[in-house]
């Protein structure tokens, strides 16, 4: 181990907001390496205390962690973390960091989400993480056709009967669904391969866009916002889809359903994100049309806009589930706008 000093460290940047009704400080460092080619791997154990309050550790990724603690009159926030660097020629270096930071805590910044579920939100929204299938691609009308056809090769007639059951989750949960429901004995990962080679050739010669995407997208980076895409469809089908439509050069990061081990409604889609991006999960806002989407933004502690496809939902079942509903996507770039002023 050996200890290194705060001020040998790139960018150390705190941010305290302090919820006064709760009694508690919310407190968010962003660090990185000493030089670009150095980087912190994961975990990370943080260990916050300060004086009066008690102490307790933390494992995050990436290189942003956020923790809260008790408030009282003292700014006195003492830090350690110890983590591993991971230098240019692969050798790892086992490094603590100690610091003290006076910060003085900002005028109430917390308040309800719009819709009443009580959560309360601190951080100004940096980044918007779009679903991709029902939320740019107008896919959802094809996934029928997509999933007869699959079911088809294998001898089970599909009429759509099921889609409100496999809408918005991974290829693996909609495969073992239609198992069960069909009573099929073959491989998961046989039928996951090869649904995604019919959605492949879908997506690449019948889906289109919903109107107005590419001048939403526009209107979000002139607002200096980090977009990404976390879609549960394969890269095989997703990527091509951005590229033929001239979108891909709007993301700065684009994570598919194969590159997580849990699918959505679990998080990890939405955290893979945003660990790419380089943003803390609650400073996202998530795009989504499905209800499994929703849950797995929500699980991962990010702000959802949820826009449902009113000819296969209710938009009525959305309403204490997401923290804003849509009626399209041409409304986002007026609700971040808000966001933003707001906060």
């Amino acid at each position: 181990m050996r200890l290194i000093e705060l001020k040998s460290m790139n960018e150390i940047v705190l941010g305290l907001v302090e919820n006064l009704d709760r009694h508690e400080v919310r407190s968010r460092i962003r660090f990185s390496a000493a030089s670009q080619s150095e980087n912190f791997a994961s975990p990370v154990w943080i260990c916050c205390s300060r004086s009066s309050s008690s102490c307790f550790c933390q494992s995050v990724t990436g290189t942003c962690f956020s923790f809260r603690h008790k408030s009282s009159q003292s700014t006195s926030i003492a830090l350690s973390f110890s983590s591993t660097v991971i230098r240019s020629n692969g050798n790892p270096v086992s490094m603590t960091l100690l610091c003290a930071i006076q910060a003085k805590p900002s005028t109430p910044l917390s308040r309800r989400s719009p819709s009443g579920s009580g959560s309360t939100v601190n951080s100004q929204i940096c980044a918007v993480i779009f679903d991709l299938d029902g939320v740019l691609a107008d896919s959802e009308p094809w996934w029928n056709q997509i999933d007869a056809k699959l079911l088809a090769e294998y001898g089970a007639t599909y009429r759509g009967e099921y889609h409100q059951n496999v809408v918005g989750v991974s290829y693996r949960l909609a495969i073992q669904f239609y198992k069960k429901a069909f009573g099929l004995s073959v491989p998961t990962e046989e039928m996951m391969r090869r649904r995604g080679e019919i959605a492949t050739e879908f997506f690449a010669n019948r889906v289109g866009l919903f109107p107005k995407v590419e001048e939403v997208l526009q209107e979000l980076r002139q607002m200096k916002l980090h977009l990404a895409v976390a879609t549960s469809s394969v890269g095989a089908s997703a990527r091509p889809f951005l590229d033929r439509h001239q979108l891909t050069g709007f993301f700065e990061v684009i994570v598919t359903g194969e590159e997580v081990e849990r699918g959505k409604p679990a998080p990890d889609i939405y955290l893979r994100a945003a660990d790419k991006l380089g943003i803390p999960a609650d400073a996202c806002l998530v795009v989504e049309d499905a209800l499994p989407g929703v849950a797995a933004a929500k699980a991962a502690n990010m702000r959802v806009a949820a826009i449902p496809d009113q000819r296969f939902v209710d938009p009525n079942e959305y309403e204490k589930k997401a923290d804003y509903v849509l009626g399209s996507l041409k409304e986002l770039p007026a609700l971040v706008r808000k966001l933003v002023v707001a906060e």
